[in-house]
């Protein structure tokens, strides 16, 4: 007697849903996100370039000073063969690497830390520094080289070497004259050659990497997203999780409420007045003859939400209007985007008509 088995059951289901909020934030807090450093190379690169060409007389004279410096050394070592006299040579030589470098470290680095920024946004995680086994196991890191990432990493690699390379090649093919002519240059010509042509080579191996660096920022989109799938039963079981929990409910419904007062404050700038008890009831109408038979309502509120309805009215120059009895009736009787009952008419036309003659005034 045979059985027969269904082997899809024992298959991994196959992830086709985009992740869920809940997902990409769990994500996120654990510091799991998507970035290019191959823009921020490129960017890092080129600031670094470009801060070499426009401060190369401020290092160039940094430099002629610490080479007088110690050519007076040596014309007079006697002078210095003391413990104060070192002292001052390390204190000089000190203070002149920090004056030659720390400015351009300082905006290199601040152009690297703003470009993961603009990537990323401000993420703060500690979960990569926790220890697990899968780190080490080897099965685990076998899989990692030769994983599909992997092989494209190779691949941009070997393409940034190359197109590196090519500019390079092709910047000193075209300056190949002026290289055989240096040796017949005076010095201020050479160091101007040898500026210019550093800046001129890291400008273009800057912009090579920025282009590589936006296709690997939407590659690296992609293959995150890719990666990040859910399977139909993860999306349930997620379902299941968050609608259980009260705490998430109650989150839900905030964020409701906040989105649908975000709007209603939005319509009630289209109002022409707004009706009050005066102090705990607010009913904004609107009246387009064109397109309703009645007033409208376009908002509605008690206590705070009354308080920014006036606010908002007061904001965009609309009419409030004290009416205690009217404003009770319409916050009763009526809904958001509704018009009004034919028993308010009659109220509502005065109120309309007290507007508009303060308009015409």
């Amino acid at each position: 007697m045979s059985r027969i088995y269904n082997l899809q059951l024992f298959a991994e289901e196959e992830k086709t849903e985009p992740a869920s909020p809940k997902k990409r934030e769990d994500l996120r807090k654990k510091g799991h996100t998507f970035k290019s450093n191959d823009i921020v190379m490129g960017f890092t690169l080129l600031t670094g370039f470009v801060l070499f060409h426009v401060m190369s007389g401020y290092i160039a004279n940094g430099m002629y000073n610490t080479l007088r410096f110690f050519f007076n050394l040596l014309s007079n070592p006697s002078q210095y063969l003391t413990i104060s006299g070192v002292k001052n040579i390390f204190a000089y030589i000190f203070i002149k690497i920090i004056s030659l470098t720390f400015p351009m470290a300082l905006i290199i680095s601040f152009t690297g830390i703003m470009m993961n920024v603009f990537q990323t946004g401000f993420i703060f995680s500690t979960e990569s520094l926790n220890f697990t086994l899968n780190n080490i196991n080897p099965l685990n890191g076998f899989k990692r080289i030769f994983s599909k990432r992997t092989v494209a990493e190779f691949a941009k690699s070997l393409l940034k070497i190359i197109l590196v390379g090519y500019v390079i090649y092709s910047y000193l093919s075209k300056s190949y004259n002026h290289i055989f002519n240096v040796l017949d240059m005076e010095m201020p010509q050479i160091l101007s050659f040898i500026n210019s042509s550093i800046y001129n080579i890291g400008l273009e191996a800057g912009l090579t990497l920025l282009v590589i660096g936006v296709a690997d920022y939407f590659y690296q989109r992609w293959d995150f997203e890719q990666s990040i799938r859910m399977s139909k039963q993860e999306v349930k079981e997620e379902f299941k999780e968050t609608e259980g929990n009260p705490q998430t409910k109650s989150r839900i419904r905030e964020a409701q409420r906040r989105v649908s007062t975000r709007r209603m404050m939005e319509d009630v700038k289209k109002a022409q007045v707004v009706v009050t008890n005066p102090t705990h009831i607010a009913v904004a109408l609107m009246y387009d003859e064109l397109k309703n038979n009645a007033p409208v309502v376009v908002g509605k509120g008690i206590n705070d939400i009354a308080l920014r309805i006036k606010k908002v009215a007061e904001e965009n120059r609309i009419p409030v209007v004290e009416n205690i009895e009217l404003a009770h009736l319409l916050y009763d009787k009526t809904e958001i985007g509704s018009e009004i009952p034919p028993e308010l008419y009659k109220a509502v036309a005065e109120i309309l008509a007290f507007v508009y003659s303060l308009r015409n005034k």
